[in-house]
């Protein structure tokens, strides 16, 4: 739900940002864009996009919480 995902975006969005992945972009990286609903991981390389998921499935594992994969 959208009450949920407001509730652990914050958490979530520390994990990936601690992996420090993500698209390079004048000087900086940007590893995620963030919606209203949904959080979207940025890679540049296949290897990179592995490490994003492994991150969240650490992320669900310490959570407890399961991050649905794509929209239904």
């Amino acid at each position: 739900s959208l009450e949920l995902f407001g509730c652990n975006v914050g958490e979530i969005s520390d994990y990936i940002l601690r992996g420090n992945i993500g698209i390079p972009f004048a000087g900086n990286c940007i590893p995620i864009l963030l919606y209203i609903d949904a959080i979207v991981i940025t890679a540049d390389l296949s290897d990179c996009l592995r490490r994003h998921i492994d991150i969240i499935h650490s992320f669900e594992q310490d959570s407890g919480l399961l991050v649905k994969l794509g929209k239904q």
